[in-house]
């Protein structure tokens, strides 16, 4: 995950030096919106075998899962507004 993460901000930053298209901003928005997912597939497993260990810090792991949710939150919203703004065209 941590690779893929990298990788999305190595297309972030080309994007930004050599300008961006709607085709690498698409890959970013859908390989971010499947990144964070992942992440809270992973997170939810941590926090799993963390409880299971006796760890009982339940703000930290509301905390960690709440990170990820709204980076999808916010990855879902741009979609819905970029595809209202398409049918609005129309």
């Amino acid at each position: 995950l941590a690779a893929a993460t990298t990788g999305m901000l190595v297309m972030r930053l080309g994007s930004w030096m050599f300008g961006a298209s709607a085709l690498m901003y698409n890959m970013e928005l859908y390989g971010g919106l499947l990144i964070f997912a992942a992440y809270i597939l992973f997170d939810t497993q941590l926090i799993v075998e963390r409880c299971f260990m006796g760890e009982t810090d339940v703000v930290r792991h509301a905390l960690d899962l709440l990170v990820d949710l709204l980076a999808v939150f916010v990855r879902l919203l741009v979609l819905l507004l970029k595809r209202a703004e398409e049918e609005r065209r129309r």
